[in-house]
């Protein structure tokens, strides 16, 4: 019983993946993108005072 609940909910679990990982990956690696960015510029403002 409980093997194939966990085995429906992995299914589930791989289907949604599936469908919301493309979605999501270039959300979150523009996000890492506009954050490291944005480091990048501060760090730069700081070397030149």
């Amino acid at each position: 019983m409980a093997l194939s609940i966990l085995g429906q909910l992995l299914v589930s679990y791989l289907e949604y993946d599936a469908i919301v990982w493309p979605l999501v990956a270039p959300m979150l690696v523009g996000d890492f993108f506009s954050t490291f960015a944005i480091f990048d510029v501060s760090n730069k403002e700081d070397r030149e005072k």
